[in-house]
């Protein structure tokens, strides 16, 4: 007690040391120096009082407020606190039965004023405050509530905030020892806020920090594809005119590429394209990609990680024929487009020399002629996810996070050219990414960038990028497997992820000039991903990912 008497006298002497801690140094301060009156308080439960005070002066740097456990003639001061200059109330932590003494004192860098009135506060025996909220959506109209346990409560208050209102409303009661609740009548699409507040015999406790969650979308239709296999990993989606789903992805227990379709009526249908060249390999394990040509025919890349090699399979002969593309510590992450001039196909995978740092490599094919590979003038980060799309006169794109941090946007023209995306202070490590390009040439890129756990869009416009966020909720990390898409012939811009802290699926749409509206499109620990997603002409969605619990894949079909 005695050291920690000297070091808050010693700290008090910064802002005005006075002969005695409280009083006046030379007998009296300047004028405009007057000491606050009126000092008042009040506890708010057991763990807050709020302080207020007249402030008179108008030369002051600032106030310090002084605590004690008892009469301030006694030697150890409890507490000091330094407050900013015109401060005229202040919410002090408290806590439950406890006695405390408050003073306050205007100070200059040399100077004090005489301290205000003196008043003693005692705090009620009331529970502490709750601590640890969390909240989950659970379906469309439910909300499940978790929270650390307190002493001395008999019973917690929950209570609401609405969207569009002010007022806390209690919504439901839970007897002691009770950590847990699911609350409903909720509507769906909606942000709710909920606090918990402990209560006994003596009163209510402070109430816990608020906790929001997103209730589930009401626009989707779920469909499962029961494969009777681990399935639904590094998936890949696109459609058909008429809105049939063509899905690459992986199987895990078998290491077999897989493809899968599912028509708007129907039973969804999936057979094995890849097992590898010896029916051994392990084929699409860290990506698969897939696009269909004007004829309806697949065409899909994916990693063979056995032998580090890059395949290729389609079915335009009627059955799915794979070739290797290239081999020797190729093929990573592979991402495939398809330019609608001339049809041709663009690869861009990762390519790690022996003894050197991994980049990217770039596979084309124009129809009637081999495939060609060129290197991009980038070293990567090998666990990030790079990005590819093509633009209105056929040059491709691709997103791609460097070794050293950030995003990079390279364009073929008809040499690689590397451009690095400006981000935003704070802004400097991106795992995950995808692209769009509109009609108008205009670039869009999605990205998760990690430190600030959101998810974020930068588009160039007239020369310069503009970097927005897309889904930045406190507590949660969104942006996982992200996927961009642009609903065909419109503007409407579509974004989903996965959430991995709560579970859960994130969509996002937007329309020129608007702003980012949000949906929670699956909820759950076990679900939400190796997101995939596809828009059709109509605008309606399709949404792709990965159930853990029982390993198959799910598709949420609507208009969000």
């Amino acid at each position: 007690m005695v050291r920690r008497s000297i070091v808050l006298t010693c700290v008090a002497c910064l802002w005005g040391c006075p002969d005695s801690l409280g009083g006046r140094v030379g007998g009296g301060g300047p004028t405009g120096l007057l000491g606050p009156t009126d000092l008042a308080g009040a506890p708010q439960g057991g763990s807050e009082i709020a302080l207020t005070w007249v402030d008179h002066a108008t030369v002051e740097t600032g106030y310090r407020l002084e605590v004690n456990a008892g009469p301030f003639d006694t030697p150890a001061m409890l507490d000091v606190r330094f407050l900013p200059a015109d401060a005229a109330s202040f919410l002090y932590p408290a806590a439950p039965n406890s006695t405390y003494y408050f003073r306050v004192v205007a100070v200059t860098t040399t100077l004090e004023s005489d301290p205000s009135n003196v008043v003693a506060l005692t705090t009620p025996d009331v529970p502490p405050k709750p601590g640890g909220l969390t909240a989950r959506a659970v379906g469309a109209t439910f909300i499940s509530l978790s929270w650390q346990d307190v002493a001395k409560e008999t019973s917690y208050v929950i209570e609401r905030l609405s969207p569009g209102t002010t007022e806390w409303i209690d919504v439901a009661t839970v007897g002691a020892d009770i950590t847990a609740v699911t609350v409903g009548g909720l509507e769906a699409d909606t942000e709710y806020g909920h606090r918990v507040i402990a209560r006994n015999a003596d009163g209510r406790s402070v109430p816990s920090d608020p906790a929001f969650a997103l209730t589930l979308t009401g626009a989707m239709t779920y469909h499962t594809l029961q494969l009777d296999r681990d399935a639904g990993r590094f998936t890949s989606l696109v459609l058909a005119p008429d809105g049939t789903e063509h899905l690459s992805h992986h199987d895990v227990a078998a290491t077999d590429l897989l493809y899968s379709t599912r028509a708007r009526t129907g039973t969804p249908a999936t057979s094995v394209v890849d097992m590898g060249p010896t029916s051994h390999e392990n084929i699409g394990g860290d990506g698969t990609s897939i696009v269909l040509d004007p004829s309806g025919f697949g065409h899909i890349v994916a990693h063979d990680l056995t032998r580090q090699a890059l395949r290729y399979a389609s079915n335009t002969s009627g059955r799915w024929v794979t070739i290797p593309l290239e081999e020797g510590s190729v093929g990573a992450k592979p991402r495939l487009a398809r330019t609608g001039l001339n049809g041709a196909l663009h690869v861009v995978y990762q390519f790690t020399p022996a003894g050197a740092p991994p980049f990217l490599r770039h596979a084309v094919k124009d129809p009637g002629v081999p495939w060609v590979m060129t290197n991009l003038p980038v070293a990567i980060d090998p666990a990030a996810v790079h990005s590819v799309a093509i633009d209105p006169t056929g040059k491709p794109h691709v997103l791609a996070a460097p070794a050293s941090g950030g995003l990079v946007h390279c364009v073929r023209s008809p040499v690689w050219t590397v451009e690095t995306i400006p981000l935003p202070s704070g802004l400097s490590k991106v795992d995950y990414t995808s692209m769009t390009i509109d009609d108008a040439g205009v670039v869009t890129a999605l990205f998760h960038e990690t430190s600030s756990r959101g998810l974020y869009t930068a588009t160039k416009v007239g020369g310069a990028w503009f970097v927005e966020a897309v889904d930045r909720p406190d507590g949660l990390d969104p942006g996982a497997y992200c996927a961009l898409a642009l609903t065909p012939g419109g503007s409407r811009l579509h974004a989903a992820s996965f959430e991995p802290i709560q579970g859960g699926v994130r969509y996002s749409r937007k329309d020129p000039g608007g702003s980012w509206t949000l949906r929670l499109i699956a909820a759950g620990a076990a679900v939400g991903s190796h997101v995939a997603l596809a828009v059709e002409p109509t605008g309606v969605v399709h949404i792709a990912y990965r159930n853990d619990a029982d390993k198959s894949m799910r598709i949420a079909v609507g208009a969000p």
